[in-house]
């Protein structure tokens, strides 16, 4: 028993100088918590490494009691450097890259003697004593949800300064952004408002977006640029301050500008912000500032601890979420952030364009909807419409229904196999989270309503766009939810341009993109102007199609005509990047479901020869990756949305 009971004692002081220096939250907050986490991985750990050093011990012909003691401390200090090596790096096995060689080289070196037998026992016993103390569910603290929004306290729009001269017989310019949005949604469902304005606009069947992800595709549209020319590849870039933006270009113009979003992502930070007179986010820096800090330890945790080791991501997740339920109670983790915030977004919206109503100049309003972002959570009102309130299989009944951690254990099950009924339960689940999904676009669609109701009102010609950052996976190719990956479910998305003069609904001969949005809207709104960024003016008689590239940390998609090609290619390497072909679609037979990969096949080797020339010089044309600063903070919060980083310390969505 002492051998145990030395490995026991040595892991409380090492385990306790982690608890005690945990990167996100040093000192006694959270101390339960991060005991739990710390302490679970350490106890899985010593399993493993205490054997080995005691066996290299007797090798090295040295006491094996105080190499006992030794591995245990040594197992907490290096747990505690590959924390914060996770916190400055960002890397998530972090914990395994520095980690594991430290805790060798402290166990093997350290000099320490193993203190008396009377002391190690009580550490050992103080050890248990406080894990089974905390792990039991008593005394837990009662925390709140992340409040919402309080409208009352939303900035006025600021006094016009003298430079809007725009004309007032020029149009208002609404662009609407709805995260998260599939192409299709428009056609599976009724939305009475969005049906109502594509029956009097030009539309398209979709649009492609340059990324699956929420901050390039949105930066591409007040841009006109392509990531790879605006640098922001993904969710942890940042708008180049040399790029000019469609706020800019209108308010030089002489018009107001104004943004109301829903994103965090959407923010000063990433210089979303420029060029708008104001950008209200009811999700943005307010709400990063308030966050928990609990939260935040429980959802680095599995990143910041020695279980984060052996198990997959999924499981080290549950794991963290399950020690996070046994201290705290009244925080749903696996469903904070399902407030649904389309009716706080539209109350905004309405509350705006009443004051920039009051005088008669022009205005651009970016208005950005996050809903329907997971988790998929409509407002009670809606939930249960389209049959998504119907329970989950037995097998998953421990889940909460449109939360992260059940589409992704959904769509693990389906991906590695099991039983008929297996997958069935697990098909199921992702029908009814599409169902959830869907019953968002409901609530989405009437809050739209009312704003279209409220422009018609005022009498003001107003140019309305409509349109998504980037769509979902619900199965297709075996995937769910969105992010690094560039298929069809992922890039489509709708587009709706209305005019004052358009009365009947027209198709657009040519398949837009995000790109296309600034020239289109400029010169929708009367600007005498010829090209911004790489976009073309939709609204031209003759409008060419084009090569299109979509981009991720890890994929590049080429799609021209009927074929689309996707390469693996490395974008932190930016033109230095190889790229390789991995896939080949064909857009008109496959659809959405981009089932048939046609790589290789000699009677597309000349569209796939003909793409891959054109990705090459994609990427040879391209500007390197640009990434802000970011701390486990941000981190935390992307991953609550299921974004994260990859192997390799590439951001994905």
């Amino acid at each position: 028993m002492r051998l145990p009971t030395n490995c026991l004692a040595g892991l409380f002081l090492g385990g306790l100088a982690h608890v005690l220096l945990y990167p996100h939250a040093p000192g006694f907050d959270f101390f339960a918590l991060k005991y739990l986490l710390v302490q679970t991985g350490g106890l899985l750990g010593i399993v493993a490494f205490a054997p080995v050093c005691v066996f290299i011990a007797k090798k090295r012909q040295r006491d094996v009691l105080d190499a006992a003691f030794a591995s245990g401390i040594a197992l907490g200090l290096g747990g505690l450097a590959g924390a914060y090596w996770f916190a400055s790096s960002g890397r998530p096995h972090a914990i395994i890259e520095v980690g594991v060689p430290i805790s060798f080289l402290l166990a093997m070196f350290l000099p320490v003697k193993a203190p008396r037998p009377s002391i190690l026992r009580c550490l050992a016993v103080a050890n248990l004593a406080l894990f089974v103390l905390f792990l039991l569910p008593v005394g837990r603290t009662q925390i709140e949800s992340t409040q919402q929004y309080d409208i009352t306290l939303a900035p006025s729009l600021p006094e016009a300064a003298s430079e809007f001269t725009g004309e007032s017989s020029r149009p208002d310019v609404l662009l609407i952004s709805v995260d998260t949005l599939r192409a299709d949604v428009l056609d599976e469902i009724e939305l009475p408002a969005l049906s109502k304005l594509r029956g009097q606009s030009l539309s398209a069947p979709y649009a492609l977006a340059p990324s699956s992800a929420t901050l390039p595709s949105h930066i591409s549209m007040v841009t006109g640029e392509s990531p790879l020319q605006h640098t922001a590849y993904t969710n942890f870039g940042k708008l180049d301050e040399g790029i000019p933006t469609l706020a800019e270009a209108f308010s030089a113009g002489g018009f107001r500008t104004i943004a109301t979003a829903a994103n965090g992502l959407l923010n000063t930070d990433t210089g979303f912000d420029r060029g708008f007179e104001l950008l209200v986010n009811v999700e943005g820096d307010a709400a990063h500032d308030k966050k928990t800090g609990v939260l935040s330890v429980a959802l680095t945790g599995r990143r910041m601890v020695w279980y984060a080791a052996p198990l997959p991501d999924l499981w080290s997740q549950r794991l963290s979420v399950f020690l996070f339920m046994r201290r705290y109670s009244g925080l749903d983790i696996s469903q904070e952030g399902a407030v649904a915030t389309a009716p706080i977004v539209r109350e905004l919206a309405l509350s705006y364009l009443d004051q920039l109503y009051a005088d008669e100049t022009p205005f651009f309003y970016f208005l950005h909807f996050m809903d329907p972002h997971l988790p998929y959570h409509a407002t009670d009102n809606y939930l249960g419409k389209l049959n998504g309130d119907r329970p989950l299989p037995d097998s998953y009944s421990n889940h909460t229904s449109g939360s992260l951690l059940l589409c992704r254990s959904a769509i693990a099950k389906v991906k590695e196999g099991g039983s008929a009924s297996e997958i069935a339960d697990a098909r199921n689940v992702i029908d009814i989270q599409r169902d959830r999904y869907h019953e968002e676009m409901l609530m989405v669609d009437d809050a739209l309503a009312q704003v279209f109701a409220r422009i018609e009102q005022s009498g003001r010609p107003t140019v309305i766009l409509f349109t998504s950052d980037h769509g979902e996976h619900f199965g297709e190719n075996d995937l769910m939810l969105h992010g690094d990956l560039l298929h069809a479910a992922n890039v489509r998305v709708p587009f709706i341009l209305s005019t004052p003069n358009s009365s009947s609904a027209d198709s657009l001969e040519v398949v837009p993109t995000l790109e296309d949005i600034p020239i289109t809207l400029l010169r929708a709104a009367g600007f005498a102007i010829k090209d911004f960024g790489n976009g073309r003016d939709l609204m031209s008689d003759n409008v060419d199609e084009e090569p299109f590239a979509s981009l991720s940390d890890k994929y590049l998609a080429v799609q021209h005509g009927d074929y689309k090609l996707i390469c693996e290619w490395k974008s932190s390497d930016g033109p230095a990047s190889a790229i390789k072909p991995i896939q080949l679609y064909s857009q008109v037979n496959d659809g959405l479901d981009e089932a048939i990969n046609l790589l290789g096949q000699a009677a597309t080797m000349k569209e796939q020869q003909a793409l891959f020339e054109r990705a090459q010089l994609f990427v040879a044309e391209c500007s390197k990756k640009g990434m802000r600063d970011f701390d486990e903070q941000d981190v935390a919060d992307l991953n609550a949305l299921g974004y994260a980083l990859d192997d390799d310390a590439e951001a994905t969505d």
